[in-house]
């Protein structure tokens, strides 16, 4: 049997290309069981000899003439990148970039979220451009960090030319002209910055380019082999792709089998072989011990496998010189009309509470129609009681009933959730969450109430007005968009600028309201809540 090496993997993987570029058809070896067992002797060596080279070209030495506000610049760090100056490990991370990019070999960059990943992009994305690379360059993100993949351009890389590529289909079809011309200061094709799901819908527009670099956020979602991003993804032509992830592997054969697929498809092209390499149920009926001993060898190996692409420093690992996060747990007690839903909630009688109850349903006969309540006999004739002013004070009666009926709530009230945790965490977080009062004109009611009633809010209600008199900005995350609509009520009680981020803004709000100068900036995402 022929054993294929690590490197040996690289090699094939960067001629394929080759081939492929020439019109030739590659001639792909196929791995068996034994080369992946060979692949895993010479892994460690390989990542090692990768460090090295690395370390040895991210010296750090600084550039004598060049300066940015001031500091000195590494002269690893590209011309183009001129809006600051790069870290040291964020330096070593793009020249482990350029290594295998130079190699023809795609990789994953897996720092750990906070380190930079996005200004390493685009500092490969300028080394690229200073050797004469003039794009196409395409960037997948999720819609959320789009903007901010184009404001760091500008910031960073002020003479690269950046497209969003986003709109409606006519505004798409119009840029779709412009990113085969070349633009800009640097007479280049421009760098395309687009959303998950426009790359999805535009796949086979954006399939006529021929990009010369790939970079996919969130890359942990090519995790899914199954997904359409995927799909999508590995029908555009490109030179060399780069997965960003803030998440470490996970330890499952198909996810890692996906990564290395979209990394090297021209090696790892069949799933059903792959498993079958790793097959765990030849062992028979062995000992739990040695079959979980053998499925942590077979992860370790793959993670071998992986770790020449594959670039992951946390930041226990590099030097910030930034102070530690400092966090700070406020424990935010119930008042009192937040402990008498919450105690009702755990009673089951929220409903009676709130005047919510169901009446009992009525028994109706096998015609439809209502069954008696008594069996008792009613004489429908006429007798001397039966006056007209009794008769005018019977319609009155029913009059008054109806009006009562009728008459306009004095609250807005959610017992639609049948999930008993979801209520008890709304009771928690604000009462109006479930019973919201109403004003004479059907409105919400804003007033001292909104704040008194909610323990979370008397301690914000505390802190807001002390972080403006320091000048701070303030972010506040929420799971929920109804907390969200609660918070911009409050804000409007006290005045304070605020601005909205949700999945139901717009593209263009959501960039106008990230470039405000607010005060309070309203978030959803995920939290804990706790009482």
């Amino acid at each position: 049997c022929c054993f294929l090496s690590l490197q040996e993997i690289m090699s094939q993987a960067k001629r394929s290309k080759a081939e492929e570029e020439d019109g030739l058809p590659s001639a792909q070896k196929k791995l068996d069981a034994e080369d992946i067992e060979k692949m895993s002797d010479s892994n460690e060596d390989i990542k090692n000899r990768l460090s090295e080279k690395v370390r040895e070209n991210a010296t750090h030495l600084l550039h004598p003439h060049r300066k940015v506000n001031g500091q000195p610049v590494p002269v690893q760090q590209p011309l183009l990148f001129t809006g600051g100056v790069m870290r040291p490990y964020q330096i070593e991370g793009v020249e482990w970039l350029r290594m295998l990019w130079e190699n023809g070999i795609n990789g994953i960059l897996a720092d750990e979220m906070g380190l930079g990943k996005t200004i390493q992009c685009i500092a490969h994305i300028a080394m690229m451009l200073e050797k004469k690379v003039m794009g196409p360059f395409l960037v997948v993100a999720p819609l959320s960090t789009v903007p901010n993949w184009i404001s760091e351009f500008k910031r960073f890389t002020p003479e690269v030319s950046v497209m969003l590529y986003h709109g409606t289909p006519p505004e798409r079809a119009k840029l779709l002209k412009q990113i085969r011309t070349s633009q800009g200061p640097l007479n280049m094709f421009p760098v395309v910055i687009t959303s998950f799901e426009i790359s999805m819908i535009d796949r086979t527009f954006l399939q006529k380019c021929n990009w010369k670099y790939l970079i996919v956020d969130e890359g942990h979602r090519i995790k899914n082999l199954n997904c359409r991003l995927v799909r999508e993804l590995k029908r555009l032509p490109t030179d060399n792709k780069l997965l960003l992830t803030g998440t470490p592997l996970q330890n499952n054969l198909a996810e890692l089998w996906s990564l290395l697929n979209f990394l090297l498809p021209e090696v790892f092209d069949d799933l059903k072989s792959f498993e079958s390499w790793f097959d765990i149920s030849s062992l028979g009926d062995v000992d739990d011990v040695l079959v979980a001993e053998r499925e942590q060898n077979i992860l370790s190996m793959l993670h071998q496998i992986l770790t020449p692409f594959l670039l992951r420093r946390l930041k226990s690992d590099v030097t910030l010189e930034v102070p530690p996060k400092k966090e700070i747990i406020v424990y935010a007690p119930l008042t009192t009309k937040q402990e008498s839903l919450y105690s009702a909630v755990v009673n089951n009688t929220i409903s009676k509470l709130l005047g919510q109850e169901k009446e009992a349903p009525v028994a109706v006969t096998s015609g439809g129609r209502p069954k008696r309540r008594t069996r008792r006999l009613v004489d429908y004739r006429e007798t001397e009681s039966d006056t007209a002013a009794a008769l005018e004070g019977y319609l009155e009666r029913v009059r008054r009933e109806a009006e009562v009926r009728s008459a306009p709530a004095n609250a807005e009230i959610n017992l639609k959730l049948t999930n008993i945790l979801m209520l008890l965490k709304r009771c928690c977080n604000h009462p109006y969450l479930v019973e919201y009062p109403l004003d004479a004109l059907q409105q919400f009611k804003i007033d001292e109430q909104l704040v008194q009633t909610s323990g979370k809010l008397l301690i914000l209600d505390r802190l807001l007005p002390a972080l403006k008199e320091r000048g701070h900005k303030v972010l506040i995350f929420s799971q929920m968009t109804s907390i969200l609509d609660i918070l911009m009520d409050y804000c409007y009680l006290r005045g304070f600028l605020y601005s909205r981020l949700d999945g139901s803004m717009s593209f263009t709000d959501r960039d106008e309201n990230v470039s405000l100068s607010v005060r309070v900036i309203e978030c959803k995402t995920k939290f804990r809540c706790h009482r």
